[in-house]
């Protein structure tokens, strides 16, 4: 799910999910969990051979905001949407141990998302059954149940839950 950023608990029971990406402008989700089953799918069959890709996407296009409000609602405790700078991104993404190159790939792929790539509709690809909420609900509450230090939440890749 969309780029580097974290989710920090503030005073008050407050959380703040900061990301590069524009608040209003949706984003492509796939859980983890749908992205393995598309690969179990694929990885056995040998009729292919060289390089392609597939599309695994999942059902829901939101965006940060609307993100931010499906983990209030399921976390039970009020998110909001901040946006920093896709400088602040990589800065964050490279004290985290990424590679350089990883990092840009990083800021070049928000930066794509700032400007409109998603904008002429999904690629051909049957989408996943895991929506956002649902990923919520099995992986980001759970995880945040059961800790009170930092947990990656994998399926939205790179964002950081603090607390």
């Amino acid at each position: 799910m969309p780029g580097a950023g974290r989710l920090r608990r503030r005073t008050g029971g407050m959380c703040h999910a900061v990301l590069a990406n524009s608040g209003d402008r949706p984003l492509r989700t796939v859980a983890t969990r749908d992205i393995a089953a598309a690969a179990a799918t694929l990885l056995p069959d040998a009729s292919w051979s060289g390089q392609d890709s597939t599309p695994v996407i999942g059902p829901d296009d939101l965006s940060p905001d609307d993100m931010a409000q499906v983990m209030s609602d399921v976390l039970a405790r009020p998110v909001r949407f901040r946006q920093i700078s896709v400088a602040d991104c990589k800065a964050m993404a490279l004290a985290r141990g990424a590679t350089e190159g990883s990092a840009q790939g990083l800021v070049d792929m928000t930066t794509a998302q700032n400007d409109g790539i998603y904008d002429g509709g999904s690629p051909v690809a049957e989408r996943t059954a895991t929506s956002f909420r649902q990923w919520c609900v099995d992986v980001l509450r759970p995880a945040v149940l059961s800790t009170s230090g930092t947990v990656t939440a994998h399926a939205v890749p790179g964002v950081l839950l603090s607390g």
